[in-house]
């Protein structure tokens, strides 16, 4: 969901941005961007897979895996990428052409996409890698030969989409610069997580408060690094700092109080679930000036690097504040 989401923000907002400046032709954004996603998630995914097979099974299990596990943990990452990528590309242009075409309001003034597309492309992402992994799971489980076959329709979707990358500056600088940041990214995703499986068992609720908080947070921190982005500037205004972080709370009450009404938290828990949110949604929006300022201080593809950066943070400092809130309202 990780690699997914941080890679199609980053193409979605390019071609929201260049569509906003009035480029006559998009058709080459459009085909640059489905060529990008797919082989960046696709090599990533890949890299999901080897950390799984060989950091999971060993730190968790503390033996390796056998080798039809491996295959099947191997493979189903990619075809959920690969499957996803596509699906959230069709949904994601469509909608962002349609928005930028009604966008402007009655004042002659733009709707900011930044507000639009970065969160849009974020839940988008974040549904359409659930459905496949899902899907995947079911289809390649105990099926040895499909899910070969499956792994090299993807090495050979990788390597086609590897040779349709246009040989320009701008292409390779961007394909070249991403790298730093997904690994990263992923690196801090991959310790979250083995901290939270040691806690999921324990801590059941987690699966269901993690992912909503999580999005809504990482949502809200992109849109405030695309606006520092667009405005080329490495600090939140005030107003906005207050408006970002009362949103979260409001939509993060409502969520809580929902799940408390299905009895799947306790009531005494919502005043530490609702700390914990306040408490990642202002330590982010603080954190997203310093990363953006180094971005432009290395004179990085400002997008390419912080959002990456951006929301694995959000999603490692998420899980640590709500193991802390459910661990304090339990005592």
């Amino acid at each position: 969901m990780g690699v997914l989401g941080r890679v199609a923000v980053e193409c979605h907002n390019t071609l929201a941005n260049t569509k906003l400046c009035g480029a006559p032709d998009i058709n080459p954004i459009l085909k640059r961007n489905a060529v990008f996603l797919l082989a960046q998630t696709t090599i990533a995914s890949g890299m999901v897979g080897i950390m799984s097979v060989v950091v999971g099974s060993v730190v968790v299990h503390g033996k390796f895996i056998g080798w039809r596990e491996g295959i099947l943990v191997l493979t189903v990452p990619m075809v959920t990428c690969v499957v996803s990528a596509v699906l959230n590309y069709g949904l994601i242009v469509s909608l962002i052409l349609l928005i930028v075409k009604h966008s402007t309001g009655e004042d002659g003034e733009r709707i900011d996409p930044d507000n639009i597309v970065t969160p849009l492309a974020a839940a988008l992402a974040d549904f359409t890698a659930i459905g496949c992994l899902f899907l995947a799971a079911i289809l390649l489980d105990n099926h040895v030969v499909l899910s070969i076959v499956c792994f090299l329709i993807c090495i050979l979707t990788m390597l086609v989409a590897l040779n349709q990358l246009e040989d320009t500056e701008e292409t390779n600088n961007l394909f070249t610069n991403s790298w730093f940041p997904l690994c990263g990214g992923l690196m801090i995703s991959m310790i979250a997580g083995i901290v939270l499986e040691r806690f999921d068992k324990s801590h059941p609720a987690l699966h269901v408060l993690l992912p909503v908080q999580n999005g809504v947070v990482g949502g809200v921190v992109s849109v405030a690094a695309c606006r520092m982005i667009s405005e080329r500037k490495a600090k939140a205004r005030r107003s906005e700092f207050v408006t970002l972080t009362g949103s979260v709370l409001l939509i993060m009450a409502v969520y809580f109080i929902s799940t408390w009404a299905l009895k799947l938290i306790k009531l005494h828990a919502l005043p530490a679930l609702m700390l914990a949110a306040l408490i990642q949604t202002i330590l982010m929006l603080f954190t997203c000036g310093p990363v953006v300022r180094y971005a432009m201080y290395f004179e990085w593809d400002l997008i390419t690097f912080s959002l990456p950066i951006l929301t694995s943070i959000s999603d490692a400092l998420g899980g640590l504040v709500l193991i802390g809130s459910l661990l304090s309202s339990r005592s």
